[in-house]
């Protein structure tokens, strides 16, 4: 973890490359490609138009935008005037986004004229930066570079993970934690010479090693529109006409290409595939048709920024691949329940400390202490605890076993189990709610078991609770009791379920 950095808001890495090599192709996204050049141009005259408005620094800032160079371009332009950027999914259901924009007071939302009406219910400025007079008016403003006014520990951006309380919670990442996500990291080599995919949804981590792995290194991101993303066969001729060098990709689509095209990823340098615990048989059939130079399993929290192991995968037939050694500037430890060192094979929690970690949940305080720690028997640095157990093995690496509480990741994406059964448990009809996850074939899915005050139908409990949570956390079934199996001191028994 002896990795410092430089200190640097990770934007001056952009602005390094577009004065070195302006017309070096940044981002080409559904055949529209822009250099360094007139990225970082048109960045910084939206940062100034931005200032004009009143924004200044540590403000938060909405985003809400498909995937496009637009995207790319207002997150630049956030963080060159000083302010934060808070990625909105616009699938987000109302409640939720209602949620995130109180909770940041954000001062105003950069989307397109196509996602503006999203926000006509909410009190909030929006700036729709497509729109006509919008773009006349900051085409009026310097393209020159603004005055860095940003550090390496100042605020860079705030995304939402499922939190166990029935609220998302805002993690706070500074410039730095990206910057030792990026910039020379030990478990990835990037250059401008790679051709980086962008397929993540912004409101996931996962773009901020896609963007700003791209933009820090001066090299191309290039993106991949949806319809790409649900067809195997269309996905692996795409990377394979972009050219892409360097790509992570969740276990869940991971399974889903490789079960259709087994060699789609061997002309790829490095393959990150993370999320969720790795499909031993798919990655035996991706080894067996072609691997890519380096196939990696990644593992790491958001409060973490992004990634915080890996592990290098070159043999096949294992039945469990570790999640590894930590990134250049972190450091793992595995504790036990008195906070003491686990020895080799002895599982405990793990604890991660670095640079890379979040100033901790905006507006809450208490379960920033809850997390975010010291024990200074161990370290005098802040650790934070992931809730995830796993134990040492005799190489060194860390490998995953399960988590301390009720979170699951499925799809990438990391969800409290609590947080969809008080959702459940919210609507009116239902009484009492337990959910649980199942694997079929490889693929993880959400079940929800309810009971209900009154005879109730599937349909109608789907559609009450559509409205309320995310895509990704809706229950792919819903299943009613007559009532819930009990355990001897009368908790619901779910593995009775």
């Amino acid at each position: 973890a002896a990795y410092q950095g430089n200190n640097l808001p990770i934007h001056s890495y952009v602005e390094h490359w577009a004065g070195s090599n302006p017309d070096k192709p940044a981002i080409c996204v559904a055949g529209n490609t822009l250099s360094y050049g007139e990225v970082n141009t048109r960045a910084n005259q939206l940062a100034r138009y931005l200032q004009s408005q009143g924004v200044s620094k540590g403000a938060f800032i909405g985003v809400t935008f498909e995937r496009s160079t637009d995207l790319v371009i207002a997150m630049l332009a956030i963080v060159k005037a000083g302010a934060v950027y808070v990625p909105l999914d616009p699938d987000y259901p109302a409640a939720r986004l209602q949620y995130m924009i109180a909770d940041t007071a954000l001062e105003q939302v950069l989307t397109t004229t196509a996602l503006a009406p999203i926000f006509d219910q909410y009190e909030i400025a929006v700036a729709a930066i497509d729109a006509l007079e919008i773009e006349a008016e900051i085409a009026t403003h310097s393209s020159t570079n603004l005055d860095l006014t940003t550090s390496g520990d100042d605020l860079a951006y705030i995304i939402y993970t499922s939190g166990s309380t029935g609220k998302p919670k805002g993690v706070m990442v500074e410039h730095l934690g990206i910057e030792r996500l990026v910039h020379n990291p030990n478990y990835v080599s990037l250059s401008s010479a790679e051709n980086i995919l962008f397929i993540s949804n912004t409101a996931f981590d996962a773009a901020t090693f896609e963007i700003w792995g791209a933009l820090a290194n001066g090299a191309t991101l290039y993106g991949m529109d949806k319809a790409c993303l649900l067809d195997a066969n269309r996905f692996a001729d795409e990377i394979r006409r972009m050219n892409i060098s360097t790509a992570f990709i969740t276990v869940a689509l991971f399974n889903q290409i490789i079960a259709i095209r087994p060699g789609a990823f061997a002309s790829l340098n490095n393959v990150m595939v993370g999320g969720e615990k790795l499909d031993k048989y798919t990655i035996d059939r991706a080894l067996a048709y072609g691997k890519p130079t380096r196939l990696l399993n990644i593992y790491g929290p958001t409060e973490n920024t992004t990634f915080s192991t890996y592990y290098e995968i070159e043999e096949i037939g294992r039945v469990q691949y570790p999640i590894g050694k930590a990134i250049s500037g972190t450091g793992c430890y595995i504790l036990d329940a008195e906070q003491q060192r686990s020895a080799v094979g002895v599982v405990g929690e793990l604890y991660l400390s670095g640079i890379g970690l979040a100033r901790g949940y905006l507006n809450k305080p208490d379960m920033t202490a809850e997390r975010f720690v010291h024990v200074d028997s161990i370290t005098s640095e802040r650790l934070y605890r992931t809730g995830d157990m796993v134990k040492w093995d005799e190489k060194g690496n860390v490998c995953y076993i399960g988590r301390t509480d009720n979170q699951v990741k499925i799809r990438g994406f990391r969800i409290e189990i609590g947080e969809i059964e008080q959702a459940l448990t919210n609507l009116t009809d239902v009484k009492e709610a337990a959910v649980q996850v199942e694997t079929e074939s490889g693929q993880k899915s959400l079940i929800a078991y309810v009971t209900c005050h009154q005879v109730q139908s599937v349909e109608a409990i789907k559609q009450a609770l559509t409205p309320c949570l995310p895509l990704h956390m809706l229950p792919a079934q819903i299943v009613i009791l007559e009532a819930m199996p009990l355990t001897a001191n009368g908790k619901i028994d779910r593995a009775r379920l």
